[in-house]
């Protein structure tokens, strides 16, 4: 049996095929990888139309509002007339999350009110952390929180005197850098559809003032209109014996009642509590007078409002509002 031969009988006997030209090996392995490179292109695919769909979804829950326009800026729409006061200029963010402008205040009797909130269906970045808009006037810098479509944030904490804007530099007849913008945690966020403006309005308005603190003697909230009917102050001071607490009873009447609360303050340093027939319903820092809250008037209540801390700096003040028919 010659070399050829003994070749052949092992290969019989260990049922190896039998020689398989080299272009149909190739071909082969070709064809396995072929169908391999296609089966991940296929899960490659499944995969992408996957997270597609996470990410329409997630877009879904940002900017599908239910309305044509989302950059509607009439839900953040300034009134002509409020609290007996006229708007003379306001700015609107139309989507964007910054806002730049300039105004020219004929004279200082004005005051600022800034809006904020936030349409049916958007979220902000973080939804832990609440949604600030912060606006700057030379060199004072005022926030407030955004709130939902129905319930939005609403900010006069601006400058509200004469002596409020000539420390930020305003002169009559001459204008006045705006800036306001977005922040989340203290940094600058964008937020599409997010709605928020600034108002000038001239105080044009009957108002009472004491020591420092002025109230307008009409109340717009809503559709309502309430008149003021009582409000005391209380200037604060260091000694130890102090009374701290302002009181306040209000009668039975037809109607709702808003009541105006706050700790009047340039330097706030210690929070306050107001407490409504012995409970807590409201709390808050130094600084200003706060947004009214509406009360029912269908029965008296007894209100106290309490300074903590020991700083002698600011007024407290707590009055209330009858609903006017």
């Amino acid at each position: 049996m010659n070399l050829d031969d003994l070749r052949r009988e092992l290969r019989n006997r260990a049922g190896e095929p039998g020689g398989t030209p080299m272009d149909d090996r190739l071909a082969g392995v070709r064809s396995k990888v072929v169908a391999a490179r296609r089966r991940k292109a296929v899960a490659s695919g499944v995969a992408a139309i996957a997270s597609l769909a996470v990410i329409g979804v997630v877009s879904t829950q940002l900017v599908n509002l239910g309305r044509d326009d989302p950059n509607d800026s009439d839900l953040a729409h300034m009134p002509q007339s409020l609290n007996g006061d006229e708007l003379v200029a306001a700015r609107y963010n139309d989507g964007a999350s910054q806002l730049s402008w300039t105004v020219k205040l004929e004279h200082l009797d004005v005051l600022t009110r800034a809006t904020c909130l936030l349409p049916d269906g958007v979220v902000p970045p973080e939804s832990n952390d609440p949604l600030v808009l912060a606006w700057r006037i030379g060199s004072k810098q005022y926030t407030v929180a955004c709130g939902p479509e129905d319930d939005p944030g609403v900010g006069t904490n601006g400058p509200t005197t004469r002596a409020d804007w000539q420390e930020l530099g305003a002169r009559p007849g001459e204008e006045i850098a705006v800036d306001a913008e977005l922040l989340q945690g203290g940094e600058p966020v964008d937020v599409p559809y997010a709605q928020f403006g600034v108002g000038i309005y001239e105080k044009a308005g009957d108002r009472v003032h004491r020591d420092g603190v002025e109230l307008t003697k009409v109340l717009d909230i809503g559709d309502d209109s309430y008149e003021l009917v009582h409000w005391k102050i209380r200037p604060l001071t260091e000694l130890p014996d102090d009374d701290r607490t302002l009181r306040l009873r209000t009668p039975e009447t037809d109607g709702s009642i808003a009541v105006v609360y706050g700790w009047q303050a340039e330097t706030p340093t210690a929070g306050f509590q107001l407490r409504q027939n012995g409970e807590p319903v409201a709390s808050g820092y130094g600084g200003s007078i706060g947004d009214p809250m509406v009360i029912d008037g269908g029965t008296e209540h007894k209100l106290a409002l309490e300074a903590g801390g020991t700083t002698a700096d600011g007024v407290l003040v707590l009055a209330y509002y009858q609903q006017t028919d």
